[in-house]
C-alpha cells in the first residue's frame, strides 16, 4: 500500500529543476519592474498625481481579485496534450511582456484623463496575463511531484531563480536607465521593457514545454463552481493559514519594494546604493532558499521551519526602525539587510512549497476532488491583496504627507510615512503570520498518512464519482444507446421585448444627458456606465433566450454495448445546451426517482419528506412544467421540466415499478 500511496513521488533532476524556477525569473522581469519601477515611472516621468496613480493601483487589484478565480478554476479543468497548467504559460507569456512595454512607453504631452485610461487598460491587461502564467506555474509544483521534500526544492529553485531575476532587473534598470533617458528623453524605462520581453518570452516557453505533469488529474470532475470551490477551500484550516502568510509576504515585499526608490531617494538621499544593496543581498537571499528546505527536512515540519523565519524578521524590521530613525549608516544597513534577506528568501521558499501541500487536505476532505489550480488561485488572491495594501498604500501615504514629486527634499511627515511603511509595517503584518503558524498541524508524517489515506480511499471515490455524475462525450451517445431525447429552445417574443426594453430605456437617458451640458469627465463616465450596462444586457439575452435544454432518457435494460457509457443504468440526463455547446447539469437514476407530477397536482411531504432544492430545467414557462421528484443522498430535490409524452410514459413506468418493489 505505501508502495501505491507513493507512486507519484517522483525525484525531479537537477536541469529540470533549474528549467522550473527560470520561469519565475522571466516572470520577476515582469512583475518585480512594475512593482519596483511604475510608480515612480508614472509620477515622475509620465506626470500623472500621486493620489491618481494610488487609485489606479487599487481600481487594478481589484480586477485582479476577481480574474484569480476564474483563471484557477479555468485551468483546473483544461484537458490538452500539454497538461492542464503548461498552456497557460506557454500561450499568455507573449501577451504578458508585449503589454508590460506598452505600459512604459511615454506620452507625457497627453491629457491627465488620457494618460490615466490608457494606463489603466493596459495594467489591467497586465495583471490578467501575469494570472494565466503566474498562477498555472504555481499550480505545477503540485503536478509534477507529489514528494513534499521534492516540493519544497522546487519552491527553493523557484525562488532562487526569482531573485537572480528581479536583482539582475533591478542592477540594469538602475544602471541603464539614466543612460538610455538622457540620450532618448523618457524613453529609457520603455526600451529596458521591450528588451526584457525579447529575452523572456522564449527563455519562459522552453523552460514550460520542459516540465511534465506527472499526477493525473481526477478522471471526472466533480460539478462544482466557483463558489462551491471556494467554500470548500475555507474548510482547509492549514491553506487558510498559508493565505494569511501569502498576505504578509504580498506586502512585505511588493509594498517594500514600491517604497524602496522613494526611501533612499529623500531619506538616504542616494539612488545609487540601491542597486548595490540589491546586489549584495542576493547572495544570503539565495543561501535561505536553498537552507530552508534543510530545515524544513530537519524538522519535518515547514510550519515550525517558517515560524523561526518570521520570528527573526519581527525582531530585525522593528530594531531597523529605531537604528534608522534619525541617522542612517549604510554599512550597518547593509549588514542588517544581508541577515534579514537571509530569513526572507528562506520565509518565501517555504511558503511556495506548503501551498502544494494543502491540495492534497482538501482531495481527502471532499473524496476525491483536486483543486491544484484553485487553490493556488486562492493563495495567489491574498497574496495580491497584500500587494494591493502595499503598492497602492505608498503612493497614497505620500500623497496624504504632502509628497510633491522631485522635490530636492521632502516634509518631515513624508519621511516619517516612508519609515513606517519600509519598517513598521512589515513587523506588524509578519507578527500577525507568526501568531497564526501555532494552528499549522501538517507535517511531514501527517502528509504521508494522509496520501496514504488517499490512495486507500480513492478507488472507492472514483466508483461513488462514477454513479453521480456523467463526464462522457455527447457524440455518439445516442447511436449506441436507444435513448429518448428532447430539445427545444425559447421563442417567445414578449420575453425578447422585455429584455431590451432596459437598453431603449438607457440609450434614451444617454442621449437626454448628452445635450444636458454636462462636464466632458462626467459624460465620459456615463458613458462607460452606459457601454457595461448594454453589455451586461446582452450577456442576459445570450443567456437566457439563446439556449435549450436536452432531456436524455437512457434505458440500459436491453442489450447493447454497455462499455460504451460510463453508466449504462436508466437514468434521466438533463443537459443545458447554449451557444452549441451542452454540459451536463444533472442526472437522477431510475431508483433515485420518487413521483412525477402535472401541473396542479399536489405534492405528498408527509411520504416523500421536504423539498430541498428545485431546479427549473427549462426554458419555458415555470408554471406549466412537470414535476419530478427525486432523492439523492437523503436529500429530496425537484427538477421542472417539459417532457414529452413518450418520456412521461416512461419515466411514470419506471416510477411505478419503483413503488411495487419497495
Amino acid at each position: 500500500m505505501e508502495n501505491d500511496s507513493k507512486q507519484y513521488y517522483v525525484k525531479l533532476p537537477l536541469w529540470k529543476k533549474c528549467t522550473f524556477g527560470m520561469i519565475d525569473s522571466a516572470n520577476n522581469f515582469s512583475w518585480s519592474y512594475i512593482s519596483s519601477f511604475l510608480a515612480i515611472y508614472l509620477t515622475d516621468t509620465f506626470l500623472i498625481p500621486a493620489a491618481t496613480v494610488s487609485l489606479m493601483f487599487l481600481l487594478c487589484r481589484f480586477w485582479d481579485a476577481i480574474n484569480d478565480p476564474i483563471v484557477g478554476y479555468l485551468a483546473d479543468r483544461t484537458r490538452s496534450r500539454w497538461g492542464r497548467y503548461r498552456p497557460w504559460i506557454m500561450f499568455a507569456s507573449a501577451p504578458l511582456f508585449i503589454t508590460t512595454a506598452l505600459l512604459f512607453w511615454p506620452h507625457p504631452e497627453w491629457a491627465v484623463g488620457v494618460k490615466t485610461a490608457y494606463v489603466v487598460i493596459l495594467y489591467a491587461l497586465v495583471v490578467l496575463f501575469y494570472t494565466m502564467v503566474n498562477l498555472t506555474y504555481g499550480s505545477l509544483n503540485s503536478v509534477v511531484t507529489q514528494d513534499p521534500a521534492e516540493r519544497g526544492s522546487l519552491a527553493s529553485w523557484r525562488l532562487l531563480f526569482a531573485y537572480i531575476g528581479s536583482t539582475l532587473m533591478v542592477q540594469l534598470v538602475t544602471r541603464c536607465e539614466p543612460v538610455l533617458s538622457a540620450k532618448y528623453p523618457n524613453m529609457g524605462y520603455f526600451i529596458l521593457a521591450v528588451i526584457f520581453a525579447v529575452f523572456c518570452i522564449p527563455m519562459q516557453i522552453l523552460c514550460a514545454k520542459s516540465q511534465k505533469e506527472v499526477v493525473p488529474p481526477q478522471p471526472s470532475p466533480k460539478k462544482i463552481g466557483i463558489f462551491k470551490s471556494l467554500a470548500i477551500s475555507f474548510k482547509n484550516r492549514e491553506f487558510m493559514i498559508v493565505c494569511i502568510l501569502f498576505l504578509a509576504q504580498g506586502f512585505a515585499l511588493y509594498g517594500a519594494g514600491t517604497i524602496n526608490i522613494y526611501w533612499f531617494k529623500y531619506v538616504l538621499g542616494d539612488v545609487n546604493p540601491m542597486a548595490t544593496f540589491s546586489l549584495i543581498t542576493l547572495i544570503p537571499s539565495m543561501l535561505g532558499c536553498f537552507t530552508s528546505q534543510f530545515w524544513c527536512n530537519k524538522l519535518k515540519h515547514k510550519g515550525k521551519a517558517i515560524a523561526i523565519t518570521y520570528a527573526v524578521q519581527v525582531v530585525m524590521y522593528v530594531a531597523q526602525y529605531f537604528l534608522f530613525r534619525n541617522t542612517i549608516n549604510v554599512t550597518l544597513l547593509y549588514v542588517l539587510g544581508i541577515v534579514l534577506q537571509y530569513f526572507a528568501g528562506a520565509n518565501m521558499s517555504i511558503i511556495y512549497g506548503m501551498v502544494p501541500d494543502t491540495v492534497e487536505v482538501t482531495e481527502y476532505q471532499t473524496k476525491g476532488i483536486r483543486m491544484d489550480g484553485f487553490l493556488n488561485t486562492v493563495s495567489s488572491f491574498w497574496n495580491k491583496v497584500g500587494i494591493t495594501i502595499g503598492t497602492s498604500g505608498a503612493p497614497l501615504i505620500l500623497a496624504l504627507t504632502g509628497y510633491v514629486a522631485n522635490a530636492p527634499t521632502q516634509t518631515p511627515a513624508v519621511i516619517e510615512g516612508l519609515q513606517l511603511m519600509k519598517w513598521i509595517m512589515p513587523a506588524a503584518f509578519n507578527l500577525i503570520c507568526l501568531i497564526c503558524l501555532f494552528w499549522y498541524k501538517l507535517g511531514y508524517k501527517e502528509f504521508d498518512e494522509l496520501v496514504a489515506k488517499i490512495a486507500a480511499e480513492r478507488p472507492q471515490w472514483e466508483q461513488t464519482t462514477a454513479e453521480k455524475y456523467v463526464h462522457t462525450a455527447r457524440k455518439g451517445r445516442c447511436a449506441m444507446y436507444q435513448s429518448v431525447s428532447q430539445r427545444f429552445r425559447r421563442k417567445n417574443s414578449n420575453d425578447l421585448i422585455v429584455t431590451f426594453l432596459p437598453v431603449v430605456v438607457v440609450l434614451t437617458l444617454h442621449s437626454y444627458l448628452r445635450n444636458a451640458g454636462l462636464n466632458p469627465t462626467v459624460f465620459r463616465v456615463l458613458q462607460i456606465t452606459t457601454i457595461v450596462l448594454l453589455a451586461a444586457l446582452l450577456a442576459a439575452v445570450n443567456h437566457f433566450y439563446f439556449r435549450s435544454f436536452c432531456y436524455t432518457l437512457i434505458d440500459g435494460s436491453e442489450s447493447r454495448p454497455r462499455e460504451a457509457l460510463r453508466f449504462p443504468d436508466d437514468s434521466l440526463t438533463f443537459e443545458r445546451v447554449q451557444n452549441k455547446k451542452s454540459r451536463i447539469y444533472e442526472r437522477v437514476r431510475r431508483q433515485e426517482m420518487l413521483c412525477l407530477l402535472e401541473p396542479g397536482e399536489d405534492y405528498d411531504e408527509k411520504r416523500f419528506g421536504p423539498v430541498s432544492r428545485t431546479f427549473l430545467m427549462t426554458a419555458r414557462s415555470a408554471k406549466s412544467a412537470a414535476r419530478l421528484y427525486y432523492k439523492q443522498d437523503g436529500t429530496v430535490y425537484c427538477a421542472k421540466f417539459h417532457p414529452d409524452a413518450e418520456q412521461n410514459a416512461l419515466l411514470r413506468r419506471w416510477i411505478g415499478e419503483n413503488a411495487i418493489h419497495s
